[in-house]
């Protein structure tokens, strides 16, 4: 029929329906109990492995005998290729548009024909009577031990002429320094070490791939050499190497 509270105990005391009385005591909350033993430390779990082949397909293995992942191709679209800083142009097909883009951009310009590469000459602009300027593009490029090749196009019209020497190619190498005169175009004083070269001498670089790629990358559009009286000097336009380089030559005389 009622509760009340000791310093020890709660009491309760309650008439049930049966008349009958009940009697709760609660006891005073005991310390905390000591902590238990720590338990053994778990077996090590499986490790799984990835792996990506050439083709891109991402695979799993794993030491613990268990089901690996299903494989999946993690490779995407292919991206657009880089560019080189050089354009191929090929004899009879390539159109003055496009190497005027080519050139317009900075870009090297080289010529294939067959499985010969040539290298840009020069360009020059064509000023006809009644009608709009061209540019014309020369490409050199050696057919054998004692004749040249030089290409014109313009206007999309392509030519081929052949010059005859008076003596094999003599190969050597030509030695660009650092330093140039001029801007816009650039030029220095070059030699042929081993060679002689007199005025009737006609002096062609020929740069490996290698060489094009760099002199491209460093922003050279045209490097020549001309021969004025036996005095042979580089030139370079777009940009000048900004370091020293070696290059292959060769030394022809030309035929009157």
């Amino acid at each position: 029929m009622n509760d009340f509270e000791t310093p020890h105990e709660r009491v309760c005391t309650c008439r049930p329906k049966d008349r009958r009385f009940y009697r709760f005591m609660a006891g005073v909350p005991g310390e905390p109990g000591s902590r238990g033993e720590r338990g053994a430390r778990g077996e090590r779990g499986p490790v799984f492995v990835p792996a990506v082949d050439a083709a891109g397909n991402l695979s799993w293995t794993n030491d613990g005998g268990l089901p690996n992942p299903e494989a999946v191709n993690i490779r995407g679209p292919q991206g657009i290729p880089g560019d080189s800083g050089c354009f191929i142009a090929e004899y009879g097909e390539t159109t003055t548009a496009e190497l005027t883009q080519a050139w317009n951009a900075g870009r090297l310009l080289l010529l294939r024909d067959g499985g010969k590469l040539c290298t840009l000459l020069k360009t020059s602009e064509f000023v006809g009577i009644g009608r709009p300027s061209s540019i014309i593009f020369l490409f050199s490029g050696m057919t054998d031990y004692r004749t040249q090749s030089i290409y014109t196009c313009m206007d999309d019209l392509w030519s081929r002429e052949t010059l005859a020497f008076d003596s094999p190619v003599r190969k050597g190498t030509i030695s660009l320094g650092a330093v140039w005169d001029g801007e816009g175009l650039y030029s220095q004083r070059v030699s042929v070490p081993g060679v002689t070269v007199t005025a009737s001498s006609k002096v062609d670089l020929q740069p490996d791939m290698q060489a094009i790629e760099s002199l491209a990358g460093d922003g050279v559009e045209v490097l020549y050499v001309e021969n004025s009286s036996g005095t042979l000097t580089a030139y370079a336009a777009g940009a000048a190497p900004p370091s020293a380089v070696t290059l292959q030559c060769t030394v022809t005389e030309v035929r009157a």
